[in-house]
């Protein structure tokens, strides 16, 4: 019989339940994000009339007020993110992974039948509030999901595992340009179908979410041993006996490696989905460290190549410049889902060990919806002031730089690791990391 963790390709349970699980978090963070963007022109018709019944005052739909007023209910997705974000730590912590993620798809489904009554009703307001908390559950569930899958996998295959919430983000860009199209449901009349579409995929994720089984490493962290090992054996495909060794060595291995110690928290869409298909093939085989270096460094050269493009059109107008710039942002693209991407949403959970694993991946989330929302409101100045290409060489070649270099000397190698060998391994990185880590 195979040993837990020998294997790269997951069991057929695991695999089932990260699936299920990665429906209702990855699939509708991408989902939402999507159909606002693609059918933008019958949200803003919907936004007019609605204002114009509830207040009065008659607007067309391309109106500076319109406009502006529908900047601000996009942005309430993304305040609703930061405030779940906040809700991370003390939802997976007390109620558990399994309930927590119960929860946020139960919240997500009460706010898209807000969204679908809002069409209804005309009520801008209404569909506005349902954004913010939308916004909130989701984050809570990419907060929790690629969280729970981590803990649920064996070290060999958790890489591969944990795509899972990359892929069905990937796949729901890829749904949502489609069904926010004018000639699907991107129109005044049925903007609603697209939320009814995404009720109907959230119900069997809440449905099968009750059946799977609660995170091991959850379990045995509050003395539920009897219900650890049995979760362990239904994830890593191994007998009851074994299941009660390997658990046990691991428990054992945390608590050594934890007395004493504070955790530290450590801190184009078929491009997109061939780049994490090339992503499941190099994570296991390369590793995290090696991928994340390589693609951010080529993120970085591609960013420049890209400016240059960008700046010479302007200039000359070549029909062959801006065939370079679409191709360059194609490649671009592919390297980030090969990379960052998928690798983002699970090394949190193989960096920090169990106790700070939450605080961790609350912090995570925060940081990254702080970050949209600071690129969304500064993008537009700073293209007034400096230019298209000169905007968006300072706003993305800096951090592709600042990243290689923080994964050069404080990112340690997590493949086939727990989180305390990874920490123990910072000690061997390159000296301007600082004095080891006793």
């Amino acid at each position: 019989m195979t040993r837990s963790g020998d294997s790269v390709v997951p069991n057929c349970r695991l695999a089932i339940a990260a699936f299920i699980v990665s429906l209702g978090g990855g699939f509708n963070f991408g989902y939402q994000l999507l159909i606002t963007n693609s059918s933008e022109n019958a949200f803003m018709q919907f936004l007019a009339a609605s204002y114009s019944q509830l207040h009065n005052v008659k607007y067309r739909n391309d109106a500076s007020e319109i406009v502006n007023l529908w900047g601000i209910i996009l942005a309430t997705f993304f305040w609703g993110a930061t405030v779940g974000a906040f809700l991370i730590q003390v939802i997976a912590e007390r109620l558990g992974r399994k309930i927590g993620i119960i929860l946020s798809f139960c919240v997500q489904a009460a706010s898209i039948i807000m969204a679908i009554a809002s069409f209804y009703t005309n009520n801008y307001i209404m569909y506005a509030v349902s954004r913010a908390i939308c916004g909130a559950a989701i984050s809570v569930s990419i907060g929790i999901a690629p969280m729970f899958i981590t803990e649920c996998s064996p070290i060999r295959c958790r890489g591969t595992i944990s795509l899972a919430t990359a892929i069905m983000m990937q796949l729901a860009l890829v749904v949502g340009a489609i069904v926010a199209m004018p000639q699907i449901w991107g129109q005044p009349h049925n903007w609603h179908r697209m939320y009814i579409f995404e009720l109907a995929l959230l119900v069997p994720a809440i449905v099968g979410t009750c059946f799977v089984k609660e995170s091991p490493s959850f379990l045995a962290s509050k003395g539920r041993n009897d219900e650890a090992v049995e979760a362990f054996a239904y994830y890593h495909g191994v007998r009851h006996r074994e299941a009660e060794t390997l658990l046990a060595s691991e428990v054992s291995q945390f608590n050594t490696k934890s007395s004493g110690e504070t955790p530290e928290n450590f801190g184009l869409f078929s491009i997109f989905k061939f780049g994490v298909i090339l992503s499941s093939i190099f994570i296991e085989k390369y590793g995290r460290r090696s991928l994340l270096l390589a693609t951010f460094t080529l993120l970085a050269a591609f960013n420049v190549i890209i400016f240059a493009c960008m700046l010479l059109f302007e200039t000359h107008q070549s029909a062959l410049l801006g065939y370079g710039v679409v191709v360059a942002i194609g490649l671009f693209n592919l390297i980030f889902s090969a990379g960052p991407c998928p690798i983002a949403f699970f090394i949190t959970g193989e960096l920090v060990s169990q106790g700070a694993r939450a605080a961790a991946c609350t912090w995570v989330i925060v940081l990254l919806n702080l970050m949209r929302s600071i690129v969304l409101v500064i993008y537009n100045p700073i293209e007034n002031l400096l230019g298209g290409p000169l905007a968006y060489f300072v706003l993305f070649f800096p951090p592709c730089v600042i990243c290689v270099v923080l994964i050069y000397y404080y990112l340690p190698e997590t493949k086939g690791k727990t989180a305390e060998e990874a920490a123990d391994d910072t000690k061997n990185l390159p000296k301007l990391c600082g004095k080891s880590k006793e």
